[in-house]
């Protein structure tokens, strides 16, 4: 039996877990496998063959441009091209782990497994010690920690001394198994409409603690009214199938052919006292009036499509919907928005239309929609890299675009990979 560690070591770790990570004991194990992201890695991937080949997206979108560092920070990635982009990611897991363990809250044979699984994968996408800590050196170069102080050096000493440790490890790759799920690449796509509704989604969902599920059952029902699993099912079924889009085409689209009766009917209700749901049809025919945000000439699919995915994520993790359904739903979305829209521009552009009509009164309204033009130039852009992934992956149904990786650590189902 391993000696106990200082009781001040486990308390550092378990700091570190609960404040940073919001990780606790009774989670298990399992709860790690949350910041396992080879969909993250995926990305990173793609944006750096992308860059390498001059073919990034513009910095120019339909709302508006991105911070000119954050472009300088993404064109950069170029130079990370020959190097699978694990690593980034993997050693932040690596750290996550090495805090699990010090903590002695878990199982020490599950960590175990852990970090065999850990050890395969590196062993998998890098052939030896020395390229893992090149491609380690150039990602922490090109995407540092935030007010951390640079990696960059001693990454580069243990690459170059031989008396670093990582010039003895036992580098085999053994039964290969990944410390967490990895998506495919449709079921990442998919998942990726969620937009900036969210934040961006690195792996696949996984049922969470009761401390967590508790919090997402608030926002499940203070957002949407939703309690249970079947009602959760079938108001995300609901969303695919009709959703917000249809009210609009029911109670709205009709005005479009008849401004006189938009007229009189702002003007009805205008001139009397209106309750909170009298004051946002009033708000919403002033927005079919002004065309705002082009409302009456988008497909409003999208804003719908972003509720459903982001509902099945949480359903998910509540464990209301079984993995299969939930992957049923994700390729329900995935075929409607092939069939709505063209490209993620497009896709874009009717999410923001559906956000800002169907929007309640709040007097935070321009602030709202300023911070989401804002998110959704930055996943167009991919600037700052990791803002989200819409650039680096194809719109459902369209065409391939971008150039493949030279890298193995990359999603399933693109049949592009080169290995």
């Amino acid at each position: 039996m391993a000696p106990s560690l200082p009781l001040a070591r486990c308390e550092d770790a378990r700091g570190h877990l609960t404040e940073t990570l919001d990780l606790h004991a009774d989670e298990g194990v399992e709860a790690l496998a949350r910041y396992w992201l080879p969909a993250q890695a995926h990305h990173l991937n793609q944006l750096a063959a992308d860059a390498a080949h001059g073919a990034l997206p513009p910095s120019r979108t339909p709302f508006g441009e991105v911070a000119g560092d954050d472009l300088t920070g993404r064109d950069a990635l170029g130079r990370a091209s020959r190097h699978a982009a694990t690593i980034h990611m993997a050693e932040k897991f690596a750290f996550h782990l090495q805090m699990a363990m010090d903590s002695e809250w878990f199982e020490a044979p599950r960590l175990a497994e852990l970090a065999a699984a850990l050890q395969g994968s590196l062993c998998r996408f890098y052939p030896d010690a020395r390229r893992l800590l090149s491609a380690w050196a150039q990602w922490e170069a090109l995407l540092p920690e935030p007010e951390q102080p640079s990696l960059v050096a001693e990454i580069l000493w243990h690459r170059d001394d031989p008396g670093s440790l990582f010039h003895w490890l036992d580098w085999r790759s053994g039964e290969w198994r990944e410390p967490g799920p990895r998506p495919g690449l449709s079921q990442f796509t998919a998942m990726a409409l969620v937009g900036p509704l969210n934040s961006a989604i690195w792996s696949l969902p996984q049922p969470e603690s009761e401390r967590e599920c508790a919090s997402i059952r608030e926002w499940v029902d203070g957002h949407y009214a939703v309690q249970g699993p079947e009602g959760l099912a079938e108001f995300i079924d609901y969303l695919l199938e009709v959703g917000d889009r249809q009210e609009y085409q029911i109670n709205y689209a009709p005005y479009t052919l008849n401004p006189a009766r938009l007229a009189s009917e702002i003007a009805t209700l205008e001139s009397d006292e209106c309750g909170e749901e009298e004051r946002n049809h009033l708000l919403r025919l002033k927005r079919v009036r002004a065309n705002e945000d082009g409302c009456n000439d988008l497909d409003l699919t999208a804003w719908d499509l972003a509720q459903a995915v982001d509902l099945a994520i949480a359903g998910r993790q509540l464990d209301w919907l079984s993995e299969e359904a939930f992957f049923a739903r994700l390729r329900r979305a995935h075929a409607l928005a092939a069939s709505h829209y063209g490209g993620w521009e497009e896709y874009a552009r009717g999410l923001y239309a559906g956000f800002s009509f169907f929007m309640g009164e709040t007097p935070e309204r321009e602030a709202f929609l300023g911070g989401f033009r804002q998110a959704l130039a930055s996943w167009l852009a991919a600037a700052p890299p990791l803002a989200g992934p819409w650039a680096t992956l194809d719109f459902p149904g369209a065409r391939p675009r971008h150039w493949a990786p030279m890298h193995v650590d990359t999603l399933p189902g693109d049949e592009r990979l080169l290995h």
